[in-house]
């Protein structure tokens, strides 16, 4: 028999080929197929979610964000849509509130929904 490594153990016998892996292989294995499930589920919402600076680059607006308020504001020819992270509202002009999915932090940004863009799309559409 010859000298393998030890995370498989092949035994060979007169017409037989048994490959044997070890507990510690199939940990690894799990380990690896688990950590790319999480990596596609991340990918995945990623493309639903975008910035909302991008919302206010595609909207040609300005955004106003508070970190220490966690509330900020997208203001375009005079009217204004204000957001607070974990709100599930926002503010139209200071008259309307309108339920929306609400912002979150990420890693890397202020996150929303397509229908928080939706709706401030729409809004900014309307003329007053």
């Amino acid at each position: 028999m010859y000298k393998l490594p030890d995370m498989m153990l092949v035994l060979i016998s007169r017409k037989k080929f048994c490959l044997k892996i070890l507990p510690g292989t199939i940990a690894i294995i799990a380990m690896l197929v688990l950590s790319n499930l999480a990596l596609f589920a991340a990918n995945e919402k990623k493309q639903e979610d975008i910035s909302i600076s991008d919302l206010a680059y595609s909207l040609k607006a300005t955004l106003e964000y508070d970190p220490l308020l966690h509330a900020g504001t997208i203001t375009k020819e005079g009217r204004s849509v204000r957001f607070a992270v974990d709100v599930p509202y926002v503010l139209l002009d200071w008259t309307i509130v309108k339920e929306v999915p609400a912002p979150y932090e990420s890693v890397t940004s202020l996150q929303i929904k397509n229908e928080f863009t939706q709706t401030v799309q729409e809004f900014f559409e309307l003329k007053p």
